[in-house]
């Protein structure tokens, strides 16, 4: 019910956001520049404890985004974007180095990313436009991990390495909600007058080591039995279950807390533009003061 929550949240602030974009944000001395809004299909896929390859289509899920790109002139341009997708990683696979930890992990994955792009190369005789792009993005993870007993656990609740155990008060608390510094390479194709195509490789550098749920040290079972449960000592320790000991190693290092975790976006965008007169048509309407944007705005089409 909360991710539905959050993604009938997300789809309402976007249509917003993209409106906003056009026609209320955008001032009247730039309003003739050129405003394209579109979808986006691409992959996901992140670099942390589960997964130490840097950019590999093993463990890269689809997802879906809607974009919205302002170019100010033929060398500059900013965008807003949302994704939906999903992050995943598993200590189960063949080349893993950590076979025996027995770790996995999924999360969906809210990103909305606000960035600049400057075009390496502008000839109108040539349909193709090399780009690099930065930016910041703001993202949403919750993992959680699946048995054949349980189903899906969700893991920030079980403080699986102490996180806010009275005992470890130096470690912080889980966050749902971070943001990353995103750098990438784009190429844009035009495909026709009308309609832009971009492939892009964006990568975000986050600031926190918890979008797999593994960091730093394993916990006291005993102080971990006494205030989360049994079912976060089970979840913390998988090892048991992958064919290692079965002791629980308390103390010993669980993952790598020296390094934050990274994700990837490969991404497939097709943009069309926003003409004047439809863009006047917006503003003069005051379509977005009239609606009650974004929380209703839906309901009127």
């Amino acid at each position: 019910m909360l991710l539905n929550g959050c993604a009938i949240h997300f789809r309402r602030v976007l249509g917003g956001s993209v409106l906003a974009l056009l026609a209320w944000a955008v001032p009247d001395s730039v309003r003739g520049q050129e405003l394209y809004v579109g979808a986006t299909l691409a992959g996901a896929n992140y670099q942390g404890e589960l997964q130490d390859k840097q950019l590999t289509l093993d463990g890269m899920t689809p997802g879906l985004g809607l974009n919205a790109l302002y170019a100010h002139n033929d060398w500059l341009a900013v965008s807003l974007e949302l994704y939906r997708g999903l992050l995943t990683g598993s200590d189960a696979k063949p080349d893993s180095r950590n076979r025996n930890r027995g770790l996995q992990f999924v999360t969906q994955l809210f990103d909305l990313t606000a960035a600049a792009r400057i075009n390496l190369y502008n000839n109108y005789n040539v349909p193709f436009i090399p780009y690099v792009t930065g930016g910041v993005s703001l993202f949403h993870v919750d993992p959680y991990t699946t048995d054949g007993v349980r189903g899906r656990v969700y893991l920030f609740p079980l403080s699986t390495e102490g996180q806010g155990l009275r005992a470890y008060p130096e470690i912080p608390k889980h966050r749902n909600l971070n943001y990353a510094v995103m750098g990438g390479l784009g190429l844009e194709m035009r495909m026709t007058e009308q309609i832009r195509v971009d492939v892009e490789v964006g990568f975000r550098k986050t600031f926190t080591d918890y979008i797999d749920d593994v960091s730093g040290y394993y916990p006291d079972p005993n102080m971990l039995l006494a205030e989360r449960g049994p079912i976060a000592v089970q979840y913390s320790y998988r090892g048991d279950e992958a064919g290692g000991s079965p002791v629980f190693p308390g103390g010993a290092l669980r993952g790598n807390p020296e390094t934050d975790d990274w994700y990837h976006i490969v991404q497939v965008r097709v943009r069309i533009p926003i003409r004047n007169w439809q863009l006047e048509f917006i503003y003069k309407n005051h379509i977005l003061r009239k609606s009650g944007w974004p929380y209703n705005w839906h309901r009127r089409r």
